[in-house]
């Protein structure tokens, strides 16, 4: 078990709990239950202002029966705001980088994968998959 994959599990309580009630979870929310979990996180998508923090959380969440509302990001663009965030806006400062999404793309992966083995020199990079309520943690 990763050091964060119990947040990644709280992204998946919620998605079910939403579901259970016909809702689904808004990118808002996704960076509030982080929040409360963790306390002063980057979070994309999210409300984190331009102060950088230990821990940044990356969300992609595309599966139209877990997300509504404008904000969503999808996994190319998570892996993008990853490294910039980590090796543009807040090098030397986010010890910690997760990846979290329900949809995994390998292709996409591999073209940001050299960065993403560099940033893993200064950085714990952890990475979950949610599918129906479950989290899976994925090797990177």
């Amino acid at each position: 078990m990763g050091e964060f994959e119990n947040a990644a599990r709280s992204i998946a309580d919620a998605i079910l709990e939403k579901m259970a009630s016909g809702k689904k979870v808004s990118p808002d929310e996704i960076d509030g239950i982080l929040k409360q979990r963790l306390g002063e996180i980057n979070c994309y998508p999210g409300r984190s202002g331009h102060r950088c923090h230990r821990v940044a959380f990356f969300v992609s969440l595309k599966n139209k029966n877990y997300a509504t509302g404008r904000g969503h990001l999808d996994f190319s663009t998570v892996l993008r705001l990853l490294v910039k965030h980590i090796q543009g806006n807040c090098p030397d400062i986010t010890r910690y980088a997760v990846i979290v999404t329900d949809s995994w793309d390998d292709s996409v992966y591999w073209e940001w994968r050299a960065n993403i083995e560099n940033i893993k020199r200064s950085c714990l990079v952890e990475a979950y998959l949610i599918t129906g309520g479950k989290v899976t943690s994925i090797a990177l």
